[in-house]
């Protein structure tokens, strides 16, 4: 572990007195000797000794370790990264999801003035952000961290907003890879949650603002619902189908969430899913599937639930067991459906009852 003084980092990054409060400017902007490059796709290889999505910008380095890229070839870089982390699942409202993009600067070969350099950098892109410093908190701290089978420690600066982390920088001591080690220095923010965190009157979800504005839920319901097919959108867009196991299991949680929330509150399905699709590609992301494509998988899974959960009703109305694919279309599924009820009213008749 190098010589790395977090007082002397204290005392050498403060606030900027040039800029003005929301001046402007995209967190790339403010990383100008960095290369800007296209985000990787959140399905991670199940071979991996990771989880099953792309949980941070910086797991970028576990997939060039995994091509054996050396980093030596590799510049410092940024990304809007798109990212999963399903153990929100059950939490999500205002503030929190299922999904949402990560910035993150990083650079490879770090040493303690480019990580006060870093900073400092983070202190001018808050304040263009529109941040009070007198209302934000500073602090810091050297702990052991683990990534894998990976151990390493880590330094951090992190801002806050009462008791709301809203962005960080952080010194990786020693970061094994490949045979190798390495300083390295992550600048990194959730975009959604930064902008919702200075402004709590806006939305979380706010490309969905007309969405609320004729929702009969409240507003932590409705971004439940909507980071249900969001989330959903960015998974079968990558290539995800819903399956019973894997990554596929994870959408098909999303959906079941979905269903009772659907049906105290209907949506435009579509124009969700296009809204969605488009707020993905806009960080330059390449998908695997159209819009049309995620459209249908997500649909798909709609109807089958819907299916499922018709069923479930009538056979306890009805008391008998109803053996139907639910994964028929609709209309094939609505004639079975018909077919099997009409029998079995007949043969309550013949039975008398």
């Amino acid at each position: 572990m190098m010589n790395f003084d977090l007082q002397k980092v204290e005392r050498n990054v403060s606030w900027p007195k040039d800029l003005n409060l929301s001046a402007g400017g995209q967190p790339h902007t403010f990383f100008s000797d960095y290369e800007l490059v296209k985000p990787e796709s959140v399905v991670r290889d199940d071979k991996r000794e990771t989880t099953l999505f792309t949980t941070s910008a910086i797991q970028r380095l576990e997939s060039m370790e995994a091509k054996g890229i050396s980093l030596s070839t590799v510049p410092n870089f940024m990304v809007y990264q798109p990212v999963i982390r399903m153990q929100y699942v059950t939490e999500v409202k205002q503030g929190t999801s299922t999904s949402f993009i990560n910035f993150a600067a990083v650079s490879l070969n770090g040493t303690e003035k480019q990580f006060i350099d870093s900073a400092n950098n983070l202190m001018r892109l808050m304040v263009n952000y529109g941040v009070t410093p007198g209302k934000v908190d500073i602090k810091t701290s050297t702990y052991q961290a683990q990534w894998g089978n990976k151990n390493f420690k880590e330094s951090f600066l992190a801002l806050y907003l009462g008791e709301d982390q809203i962005s960080e920088v952080i010194f990786m001591h020693d970061f094994p890879y490949m045979s190798k080690k390495y300083n390295i220095i992550e600048v990194g923010m959730g975009i959604e949650r930064l902008n919702w965190l200075l402004n709590k009157d806006r939305l979380y979800l706010s490309v969905f603002k007309d969405f609320y504005a004729t929702s009969k839920l409240d507003k932590d319901q409705m971004t439940a619902l909507l980071d249900c097919i969001h989330t959903s959108v960015l998974m079968s867009a990558s290539g995800i189908i819903p399956k019973y196991k894997g990554q596929g299991s994870k959408m098909r949680m999303l959906m079941k969430k979905l269903m009772p929330l659907l049906e105290a509150n209907s949506v435009d399905l579509r124009q969700v899913v296009k809204t969605s699709y488009e707020y993905w590609q806009s960080t330059g992301m390449n998908f695997i599937n159209s819009e049309q494509k995620a459209y249908e998988i997500v649909s798909k899974e709609i109807e089958r639930n819907s299916h499922s959960q018709e069923i479930a009703v009538l056979e306890n109305k009805e008391n008998f067991k109803i053996n139907l694919d639910i994964n028929l279309p609709d209309i094939e599924f609505r004639k079975r459906l018909n077919k099997l009820l009409y029998d079995h009213q007949l043969q309550k008749q013949k039975n008398g009852k």
